[in-house]
């Protein structure tokens, strides 16, 4: 299992007391397609851990609530609180070149239609409905509102991003 195959969803954060339901807290929107994984991996010392979901549901648009398989008993479950959450990269994407889970797009290359390559992205950050990517040109920081309008094209095997980006925003 390479680690490089897989994307942290979020941390669990909490567990019900009577239904020993997890609660796994993201820093992003969580995809819908989440609700239909059938496998989640937690980061235990150092190493993944697959665990069989029972059964997931979105509450909000970053918190996931799973039951696991062999997890009914709250005591037991408790163990996983504060453990990072993975899934495979794979699951997150709705075709090759679709993304649907942020994150994953740290260390592309932004490359404008009409300017060509803008530069590597760095951080992505949402915050209010709005997620801006923190793209690196020449030791300068430029932040790029990511929009559906702006993004033509995505190949994730090429780590590139392509985007028809608004007149003066790079040249800031």
């Amino acid at each position: 299992m390479n680690k490089e195959d897989f994307t942290k969803i979020g941390r669990i954060v909490k567990v019900n007391k009577k239904t020993a339901n997890i609660t796994v807290i993201s820093d992003f929107t969580l995809p819908d397609s989440i609700e239909q994984s059938k496998i989640l991996f937690i980061e235990i010392d150092g190493g993944l851990v697959p665990f069989f979901v029972i059964e997931a549901s979105l509450r909000g648009d970053n918190s996931l609530v799973v039951m696991l398989e062999d997890y009914h008993l709250p005591e037991k479950a408790l163990k996983l609180v504060g453990c990072k959450v993975y899934i495979k990269i794979e699951e997150i994407y709705d075709s090759e070149d679709e993304f649907l889970f942020y994150p994953q797009l740290i260390g592309f290359k932004v490359i404008d239609e009409d300017k060509g390559e803008v530069g590597v992205v760095k951080e992505v950050s949402e915050s209010m409905h709005q997620v801006l990517l923190t793209v690196m040109k020449d030791k300068k920081e430029i932040l790029i509102p990511l929009a559906e309008e702006f993004i033509t094209k995505a190949n994730r095997h090429k780590k590139e991003l392509f985007m028809v980006l608004p007149d003066g925003l790079i040249d800031l």
